[in-house]
């Protein structure tokens, strides 16, 4: 009888309104979007963001001399307001760095009227960490390395068997710092991971996580990828925290898999709930929503892994 409750129309829709509201909630009570008051984890990602938008202006072909004035005037206002309170020294050394290249280019360019002047003497006292700006493409990638690159990516599988050997932290570590490449909006990379490798929070985390049954007992270690809801501005972004998220997870596995460590992505289609429980058996601080478990470890001798027969993909050419 639940089950056929369950399955009925109005159901299904109450309950999905439910979800979709306690999202909302979520995410209006963490991120910027309704804060007014100082908070540093949302004074980092307005200083990543007005840096990021300064920094695209310089990779322009052509540039618009004394751009973004207004872009300008809101990341200073924002670093002081940041060294002020004592945080985001990182944040703070990217945005003086992207206000050195700005001034670099108006000074290498001749473009020192208007307020270039004053700029230059406030940035001055912001110090220049070489942090910001712009760097060289480089495109000349060999056919060779093309070739492995690609080889590595499509022949990524997921492993339901493991060997129940802990992964090094030094490797996991070194494919999460890989995985922080990903893009993001405004470069904010508004991510964190939790690396579960105590076997007792191993269970408690797989408990709470609908696709382990079978092979639950071969997993020793998981990665948690959790958005930093703290890093997300405005209303309008509701969503992006699963497709930054998103990114960063594909690039995760794959750079696990550079390293030969099997993993599988294990979902987190759960209940608000459910994902709360999880937050609390990892010791989250407020506003890091667990958006994705990933079981990884070395594949257990013979091993094997489902064809995942790939379709073509739906592409139109406009």
């Amino acid at each position: 009888m639940k089950q056929v409750v369950r399955d009925l129309w109005v159901t299904r829709l109450v309950l999905a309104i439910i979800r979709a509201a306690k999202w909302l909630s979520y995410y209006l009570r963490h991120s910027a979007a309704l804060s007014r008051r100082y908070d540093p984890t949302h004074s980092q990602a307005k200083i990543m963001k007005q840096a990021h938008t300064i920094e695209k202006g310089l990779s322009f072909g052509r540039i618009r001399p004394h751009f973004g004035a207004e872009k300008r005037a809101r990341l200073i206002e924002e670093m002081q307001n940041s060294r002020a309170a004592g945080d985001n020294a990182a944040a703070f050394a990217v945005g003086a760095g992207v206000l050195s290249a700005y001034l670099g280019w108006h000074r290498d360019t001749g473009e020192t009227g208007g307020d270039i002047a004053a700029l230059e003497t406030l940035v001055a006292g912001f110090g220049s960490s070489g942090f910001g700006g712009t760097v060289p493409y480089r495109p000349n990638y060999t056919p060779e390395q093309t070739a492995a690159y690609n080889a590595m990516v499509m022949e990524r599988r997921s492993v339901r068997n493991f060997r129940p050997d802990p992964v090094p932290l030094e490797i996991l570590r070194d494919a999460i710092r890989v995985a922080t490449y990903s893009p993001s909006v405004c470069n904010r990379q508004s991510w964190a991971v939790s690396i579960v490798q105590n076997p007792a929070k191993v269970k408690a985390a797989l408990a709470l996580q609908n696709g382990n049954r079978g092979f639950d007992d071969t997993i020793g270690n998981v990665l948690v990828v959790h958005a930093d809801v703290r890093g997300f501005l405005d209303e309008y972004e509701m969503f992006e925290p699963f497709v930054d998220g998103g990114l960063f997870s594909n690039a995760l596995v794959n750079a696990l898999n550079a390293h030969n460590v099997g993993s599988c992505c294990l979902n987190l289609c759960s209940s608000h709930h459910k994902v709360m429980e999880l937050a609390a058996t990892l010791e989250l601080p407020p506003g890091l929503f667990p958006i994705m478990m990933i079981a990884c470890g070395y594949a257990a001798d013979g091993c094997r892994v489902a064809m995942s027969k790939r379709l073509e993909p739906l592409i139109f050419v406009n």
